[in-house]
């Protein structure tokens, strides 16, 4: 759950550079806060997380753990 004084965005693109940027875009001391992250599980947005939040911990979100368990029980339904 984010707390009241979160930020959350929706960043156009699927590239870790789109990620950056936004995260580039933000005040300087603001990532200094950030001490864990949830995330989809993208290689682009985690390779952007490292690069801009190294010292955050990531975490990934139940909808996607969730999602991606379901399809492999798919495939191995299938």
């Amino acid at each position: 759950m984010l707390a009241a004084a979160s930020r959350f965005d929706i960043v156009p693109g699927r590239t870790a550079q789109s990620a950056v940027g936004w995260f580039q875009s933000q005040p300087a001391e603001w990532p200094n806060g950030i001490r864990w992250e949830a995330l989809d599980m993208s290689g682009p947005y985690r390779s952007a997380y490292d690069r801009v939040l190294p010292n955050a911990l990531q975490v990934a979100d139940p909808f996607h753990v969730i999602r991606l368990a379901n399809q492999r029980l798919d495939e191995v339904r299938r």
